[in-house]
C-alpha cells in the first residue's frame, strides 16, 4: 500500500488514505507504530481482534476490511476509504440536519448494530466520530473503529473483577466512567 493524506488520528493510530499498489484501489489505512512506553503486544492483539470483529460483520452499513499488516514495528488494518467524513464533522459542516436525513442516517445506524449483535459482536464506543458518511445525498452510513468490540459470549462471561468501563470516557455518564 502507498500511503497518501492524513485523514485522522485516534488513541491507538492514525488513519491514512492510501492505494492499493498492485489493484489502484482506493483504501484507508489504519497504522500505529512500535513506540516507548507502549504496550505493543497489547496493542498488537486489539488491532487483530478489531479485525476478527470486523470479518464476523460484513454489512453495507459496517466498514469493510480488506486486510490486517503486522510486522515488527507496525500494525495496520487496510480498510475501506471513506470520502465524506464522520457524522461529527458532518454536523459542524452542515449544521442541524433535515428530519428525513436524520432518520436515515439513524435506521442504517440501527440496522448496523442489529447486524454486529446477531453476529455475536458489541461495538462499545458507538459515537458520532464513528459513523463514517460515504454521501450525504440519500445518506450512507458506516460504523467503523472497532478497537473496543468485543465477542457477546466473553462481554457475559468478564470476570466481576474485569474494569466496568469501556469506550470513550468523555462520551460515558459519570457513573460509567468512574
Amino acid at each position: 500500500y502507498h500511503l497518501a493524506a492524513r485523514l485522522g488520528t485516534g488513541c491507538s493510530g492514525v488513519v491514512f488514505s492510501a492505494f492499493d499498489r498492485k489493484t489502484g484501489e482506493p483504501v484507508a489505512i489504519k497504522l500505529a507504530r512500535r513506540k516507548r512506553g507502549l504496550r505493543w503486544s497489547l496493542l498488537c492483539r486489539t488491532f487483530a481482534n478489531e479485525a476478527e470483529m470486523l470479518r464476523r460483520c460484513v454489512h453495507p452499513n459496517v466498514i469493510g476490511l480488506r486486510c490486517l499488516l503486522t510486522g515488527p514495528d507496525e500494525v495496520a488494518l487496510a480498510l475501506e476509504l471513506v470520502s465524506g467524513g464522520d457524522a461529527q464533522q458532518l454536523l459542524q459542516r452542515h449544521g442541524a440536519l433535515s428530519e428525513p436525513v436524520a432518520c436515515a442516517i439513524t435506521c442504517q445506524v440501527a440496522h448496523a448494530l442489529e447486524h454486529i449483535h446477531a453476529c455475536g459482536v458489541l461495538h462499545r464506543d458507538v459515537k458520532l466520530e464513528n459513523l463514517l458518511i460515504a454521501s450525504i445525498d440519500g445518506p450512507r452510513v458506516l460504523l467503523c473503529d472497532f478497537g473496543h468490540a468485543c465477542d457477546c459470549g466473553a462481554a457475559a462471561a468478564e470476570e466481576p473483577t474485569a474494569p466496568p468501563f469501556s469506550g470513550t470516557t468523555g462520551y460515558a455518564a459519570p457513573e460509567a466512567a468512574e
